[in-house]
């Protein structure tokens, strides 16, 4: 799923974040995968693919568009989840992600 969230060489700019975030949200909300599980998977993203730190995303358009997309998906799948109460191993990782990319304005 990662490759679908941030593909090479692709900008989302058709609300595709929101789609992939709400197939995410679903599994959550029903709770169909191990917590510790999606934890993990969500910590995956505090690095980013193609660079060493998303701080040096500004520096290519291939970064930007990692960073854009990443970016928003979980800035969507926090929003889809704003109402459900989520196990601390996911709300946590995805809390930290949301105010890590934030700051990277």
């Amino acid at each position: 799923m990662r490759a679908k969230v941030a593909p090479d060489g692709a900008t989302y700019a058709f609300n595709e974040g929101d789609r992939l975030a709400r197939v995410v949200a679903v599994i959550i909300r029903n709770e169909r995968l191990d917590p510790e599980q999606l934890g993990e998977w969500l910590a995956g993203f505090q690095s980013p693919r193609s660079m060493e730190r998303w701080s040096d995303a500004f520096a290519s358009p291939s970064g930007m568009a990692e960073l854009h997309n990443t970016k928003q998906f979980f800035r969507a799948l926090s929003d889809q989840l704003a109402d459900v109460e989520v196990d601390p191993a996911i709300s946590e990782p995805l809390a930290a992600l949301v105010k890590g990319f934030t700051g990277l304005i």
